[in-house]
């Protein structure tokens, strides 16, 4: 598509039966400080109001462009349907029941300029469902800017490395705190892979980006919203092949990290970084299934080699953490079934 030379950001939203936060999310974007941006959103089928609500918007804003697709095929696939729309010199991406403060893409694009930044991270303030702060993730270096080789040494390592070690600040693999120079994009016909087939495409995504990029920068400020809402909870998301999804996943940032060359530096992270998404599969087996049914399912978790592989070699620091991995280690599943029973109990009194 022909580009528009005003626009300086292109803002894509998947969106699937998002109705009830997808006004907050939208409004949220046209109230940005910055004007010169496009709005693009790609309703994946849903079933609710969600696409009368995007042509709402689209009939009364004339940056809004909406693109109903015939077929759901997910997160990732929506935003590489938004990419073939986008005009605008950078990209951003918003989850559909988030949101972002007025000035980040001002800001963001400030930096970028500035800087002839490739990417410009920001911060990201993670919210419960009960609108309180649950945590936040903001820029984990020093410097305000990482050139060269340094953007490998040090953004994909801490990306992929360093979230799995205490007490060290991480930068988080979200794509929606960010903007990206759409000419990398193009120039290297960047795609993101389905969640469907690795279930986190924005780890691929970045592995595919940063190597291409000359200059990343970062603003400490918190930006977006990250909104942990209860359509979101393991209930409503049970995933059957959620570990296989996992393992993809593990086995396909291997293969990457091995092309780049730093298989070396970020291997253990990236087992460090399995083992935790296991435990997040035994969770949802015990919460979504019968008892019979669960301990089946994680017993043949913890039958699985590589899962072995990884814990011969991970310890956490964590004594929550730590108890359901000697289980997992050591094939106790039915004691892990109660660790994880007990601890949910806890955590909702």
């Amino acid at each position: 598509m022909k580009k528009n030379n005003n626009i300086k950001v292109s803002v894509i939203i998947p969106i699937y039966n998002s109705e009830k936060y997808l006004n907050r999310t939208i409004d949220s974007i046209i109230k940005q400080t910055l004007k010169d941006i496009e709005i693009i959103l790609v309703d994946d089928c849903s079933t609710d109001s969600s696409a009368k609500i995007c042509d709402n918007y689209k009939d009364k804003y004339n940056n809004i462009k909406v693109i109903h697709k015939e077929k759901n095929e997910g997160l990732g696939m929506a935003r590489n349907t938004g990419l073939e729309y986008v005009t605008g010199e950078f990209v951003a991406f918003i989850d559909s029941d988030d949101y972002i403060d007025q000035q980040m893409y001002e800001k963001l694009y400030e930096d970028a300029k500035e800087y002839s930044a490739d990417i410009t991270f920001a911060g990201m303030k993670i919210i419960n469902p009960s609108g309180n702060e649950r945590g936040r993730i903001i820029t984990p270096f020093n410097e305000k800017v990482i050139k060269g080789e340094d953007i490998i040494k040090k953004v994909l390592y801490n990306m992929l490395y360093v979230q799995t070690q205490k007490n060290k600040c991480f930068m988080g693999m979200s794509v929606c705190k960010a903007i990206y120079k759409k000419r990398i994009f193009d120039d290297n016909n960047i795609k993101f892979v389905s969640e469907r087939e690795f279930i986190s495409e924005d780890y691929i995504f970045h592995l595919d980006f940063i190597p291409k990029c000359n200059i990343i920068a970062f603003n400490d400020t918190v930006y977006y919203y990250y909104c942990d809402n209860e359509n979101q909870s393991l209930t409503r998301s049970y995933k059957p092949d959620k570990f296989k999804l996992n393992k993809s996943l593990r086995n396909e940032l291997i293969k990457r990290v091995k092309k780049i060359g730093i298989y070396d530096d970020v291997r253990k992270g990236i087992d460090d970084l399995f083992v935790g998404s296991v435990r997040g599969c035994i969770k949802q087996e015990e919460r979504c299934k019968s008892r019979k049914e669960a301990i089946c399912n994680i017993k043949k978790i913890m039958d699985d080699d590589e899962l072995q592989e990884c814990l011969s070699n991970y310890k956490s620091n964590n004594i929550k953490q730590l108890l359901i991995d000697k289980c997992l280690k050591y094939h106790l599943k039915l004691i892990s079934y109660y660790i994880v029973k007990i601890y949910r109990f806890i955590e909702n009194r």
